[in-house]
């Protein structure tokens, strides 16, 4: 049985990976924020052990660290991926300054194996082609540059302060318990609802990849042998526009969907996407591939939206 802990436990991949962890013998340790809604962790709560402990408050992390002691740190905490989200400040606090203060307190943790860190394929920026890790990073969002900037530091702490890391970079992860707003919740509720729906961005492209993948991809990153901080994509291999996508959760769950199409690309779509991973090194140094189609994992997230809409739906 192993120790672990995970931040940003709350939201969308973090509870997903406490909910997978959740079913073993591990002892799992969340952080979460005092006002953090835990709806995604409801069913779970009593094999968790919650802690009300911010990255930002470096004080209080460093002594939940010392006493928790983990074997495992997996960093889910972030701000920004939201096109909502652009609080600048707070890209930087939650981001780089809460990842400095994990890291130092990680400095004194005796019995860390391995720290996971999350990190975006939006610090590649405006690519429209297969993206290798060895790619120039050229992020032209708030959001890719801090978290560029937050990988970095972490490859160095490992690098020089000998704190044991990886970084799983993620293109579009879907599935069950994404965050509301999402393209795939505003799918998914207008196919259960009938609702006709409005979205942007009909061409633009992303490389998705489904939740159970992603699970997969952070624990065998936690188990492997790499630790200086080296990065590895996670993402299907292809990409689909909006559009496609739309039409493919239309006909997986053999349900019309009546979508008012604005051709207008949003800001936000401007600024990054259209890029899909290229995933050999991962495969080849981790033996991990995705294993659930697209098809597949949006029958799976129709028929699990459709079970817990009320968590939708007001």
């Amino acid at each position: 049985m192993s120790k672990i802990v995970i931040t940003g436990a709350s939201g969308f991949v973090g509870a997903n990976l406490a909910q997978n962890l959740s079913k073993t013998k591990h002892q799992i340790h969340v952080l979460t924020r005092k006002n953090s809604k835990l709806w995604r962790l409801e069913d779970i709560k009593t094999k968790l052990n919650i802690h009300k402990v911010t990255l930002d408050n470096s004080k209080a992390l460093k002594k939940k660290l010392l006493e928790i002691e983990p074997k495992f740190v997996f960093h889910c905490a972030t701000y920004g991926v939201l096109p909502s989200q652009t609080n600048f400040s707070k890209l930087i606090k939650t981001n780089l300054i809460g990842t400095y203060n994990l890291l130092q307190a990680l400095e004194e943790c005796n019995k860390l194996s391995k720290l996971v860190n999350l990190d975006s394929s939006f610090v590649y920026g405006k690519k429209n082609n297969s993206i290798k890790e060895n790619q120039i990073a050229e992020p032209i969002t708030p959001y890719g540059i801090v978290k560029l900037s937050q990988t970095n530091l972490v490859r160095y702490y490992s690098i020089k302060r000998k704190i044991p890391s990886i970084t799983i970079r993620l293109f579009t992860p879907f599935g069950r318990f994404d965050q509301p707003g999402r393209l795939i919740t505003d799918i998914m509720k207008s196919l259960i609802t009938k609702k006709p729906l409005t979205l942007f961005s009909p061409y633009s492209k992303r490389d998705f990849i489904h939740i159970n993948d992603v699970i997969n991809a952070l624990i065998l990153a936690s188990n492997s042998p790499f630790k200086n901080g080296e990065i590895f994509n996670v993402g299907s291999g292809k990409y689909y526009s909006v559009k496609e996508f739309v039409t493919l959760a239309s006909k997986v769950s053999k349900t019309k969907i009546n979508v008012n199409w604005k051709n207008k690309q949003r800001e936000f779509d401007k600024l990054g996407g259209n890029g899909y991973a290229n995933t050999r090194k991962i495969s080849e140094n981790l033996g991990w591939r995705p294993k659930i189609t697209i098809q597949e994992g949006l029958l799976e997230s129709y028929k699990w939206y459709k079970k817990n809409i009320h968590l939708y739906v007001n």
